[in-house]
C-alpha cells in the first residue's frame, strides 16, 4: 500500500514518507485526534503476501506495545484500517546512530561508553519484559537532539513464551553465535550485538569481516575476539575486556543479563582485567567435518551415495 502526501489512513493525514524496511513502510503522519506528528508504520504489499515478512511485522505489534522506557520507542497506538494493520509510534527528532557514526569516523570513548549504557538500560528493561530484540545496530538505534539514544525496529523480536513463526536470524555483521548456528536464542544475543555496536563505535569497524556474510558469520565461529584496543590504543584495557566478554562464543561466558553489562560500564576501574587472555584465546578448532571443505565433502558423498541407492532400486526392480 503506497500512501502519498495528503492521504488519509484512517484517523491520520500522512505528511511525507520516511522510509522503507523490509517489511513496512513509514510515514510522517499527522494524528487528527490530537495534531501530534507520529510514525506511522504500514506493512508493505509485498509483507502482507509473504507469510515470513507479515509475521516480522505482526511481531513488532506484539512487543512494542509491551515496553514504555524512554530508551525505546513509543507505541502510541496499533490497530487495523480494511486489510490493513499499523504501528503508530512516538516521532524521533533526530538520526540513527549510523549516521552519526558514519560522518564521525569513530566517537570518543566516552560518547561511545554513555551511548552503549544507554542502550543496555533500555536492554534490560525489555529483557524484564519477556522481550529479546535480536537485531541490535546502529541502524536501529536513533540519537534523538536530546542526546537520548532510542531502540526501534522489533521486527525481529521474540516475546518469550509466545509462539513464533520459523527463527529469523538477524544481520550478520551483528548475529550471535548461536543465531549463526540456528540454535535457540535468549536475552545474551542482545549482549552480543550490543558487544559488537560498542566495539565499532570505537574502532570504525565491526569485529569480524569477511567477503560476503557467510564469511563473516563463520569467522565468528572460528576466530578468536580481536581486541579493540590494538586498533585503538586508546581504547583502555577494562574496557577491551568488557567488549571481549561480551563477544565469547558461548553465552554462558558473556555478562550474564544486561545489568551486569551496565556495571561493568559503570565500574571500569574494577574489571578484573587479568581475565582479558582467556577471553581472546582461539576458539576450539572445528572437526573436519565442520569445515567449508568438510561440509562440501560431505554433501558431495551424499550426492554420490543417493545416486547408487537410486541405481541399485533400479536394479532391482528389474529383477
Amino acid at each position: 500500500m503506497t500512501l502519498r502526501n495528503g492521504n488519509r489512513f484512517g484517523a491520520y493525514i500522512i505528511r511525507y514518507h520516511i522510509a522503507q524496511g523490509g517489511t513496512g513502510d513509514v510515514y510522517c503522519a499527522e494524528d487528527t485526534r490530537d495534531q501530534q506528528l507520529v510514525a506511522l508504520k504500514i506493512p508493505t504489499t509485498a509483507a502482507r503476501y509473504d507469510p515470513r515478512q507479515y509475521e516480522f511485522f505482526l511481531r513488532e505489534l506484539a512487543a512494542l506495545p509491551l515496553l514504555d522506557h524512554p530508551a525505546i520507542q513509543h507505541c502510541r497506538e496499533y490497530d487495523q484500517v480494511g486489510a490493513f494493520p499499523y504501528l503508530a509510534t512516538t516521532l524521533i527528532d533526530g538520526h540513527a546512530l549510523r549516521r552519526v557514526l558514519k560522518e564521525a569516523g569513530v566517537l570518543p570513548i566516552t560518547e561511545a561508553v554513555a551511548i552503549v549504557r544507554a542502550v543496555a538500560e533500555g536492554m534490560a528493561y525489555c529483557h524484564a519484559h519477556g522481550v529479546i530484540h535480536r537485531d541490535l545496530k546502529p541502524e536501529n538505534i536513533l540519537i534523538g537532539t536530546n542526546g537520548q539514544p532510542v531502540i526501534i525496529d522489533f521486527g525481529l523480536a521474540i516475546v518469550v513464551n509466545r509462539p513464533t513463526f520459523g527463527t529469523p536470524g538477524g544481520t550478520p555483521d551483528y548475529m550471535s553465535p548461536e543465531q549463526v548456528a540456528g540454535d535457540p536464542a535468549d536475552r545474551r544475543v542482545d549482549i552480543y550485538a550490543l558487544g559488537v555496536v560498542l566495539y565499532e563505535l570505537l574502532t570504525g569497524r565491526v569485529p569480524f569481516t569477511g567477503a560476503d556474510a557467510l564469511t563473516v558469520m563463520r569467522a565468528r565461529l572460528h576466530q578468536p575476539v580481536p581486541r579493540a584496543d590494538v586498533l585503538r590504543p586508546d581504547v583502555p584495557l577494562a574496557l577491551t575486556t568488557v567488549i571481549a566478554r561480551c563477544l565469547q562464543i558461548r553465552p554462558d561466558r558473556r555478562y550474564a543479563d544486561m545489568t551486569a553489562l551496565m556495571a561493568g560500564l559503570d565500574q571500569l576501574d574494577q574489571v578484573d582485567t587479568t581475565a582479558l587472555e582467556s577471553l581472546i584465546v582461539p576458539p576450539p578448532k572445528a572437526r573436519f567435518w565442520q569445515t567449508p571443505p568438510g561440509q562440501a565433502l560431505l554433501t558431495t558423498a551424499a550426492f554420490f551415495v543417493g545416486i547408487a541407492l537410486v541405481t541399485l532400486l533400479l536394479v532391482a526392480l528389474k529383477h
